[in-house]
């Protein structure tokens, strides 16, 4: 048990140095299925009050194929890595990004527990909402056994 909390403990002190973990620890998909429990397949919830793991002040959705339009100085991120097939769900605060989960597209494997942010018709490549500003709708989305759930912004007025 020494052994767990001294390795959790470097964990922690290594993240405090700036690591940015991709997906492992924050499971999105989770965070809002639980929020979303006992309720119809269609809820309202607001990230800012659920993604309390790290700290934060807006979070960027990015497609794939942003990379060659920069995303990560249009969501005043330094050093964002993307690559030509992955999505990304970007927590960041200041000019860091703090928490980035990542999506790689792949054609042979369908996607199960994901989360997506529906665009509508808008051609950009992100959409970055304050943390205030995070409230969706969630649809859970059944094809099969597999399970996702699909954001739609709701935009103050």
């Amino acid at each position: 048990m020494v052994r767990a909390g001294t390795i959790f403990s470097i964990y922690l002190l290594l993240c405090a140095l700036g690591c940015k973990p991709t997906g492992e620890t924050m499971n999105l998909y989770n965070i809002i299925d639980k929020a979303c429990k006992g309720k119809a397949d269609i809820c309202t919830l607001n990230l800012g009050q659920l993604v309390t793991d790290v700290e934060w002040d807006r979070v960027a959705f990015v497609r794939m194929q942003a990379w060659a339009k920069d995303p990560g100085a249009a969501i005043g991120v330094d050093d964002l890595n993307i690559d030509e097939f992955e999505d990304l769900i970007v927590f960041a605060k200041d000019r860091q990004a703090v928490y980035v989960l990542k999506r790689d597209y792949d054609p042979e494997v369908p996607y199960d527990h994901t989360v997506f942010l529906d665009f509508g018709v808008d051609k950009l490549h992100w959409q970055v909402f304050a943390k205030d500003e995070a409230i969706f709708k969630a649809m859970r989305i059944a094809d099969g056994e597999l399970h996702n759930i699909d954001l739609v912004p709701i935009r103050k007025q």
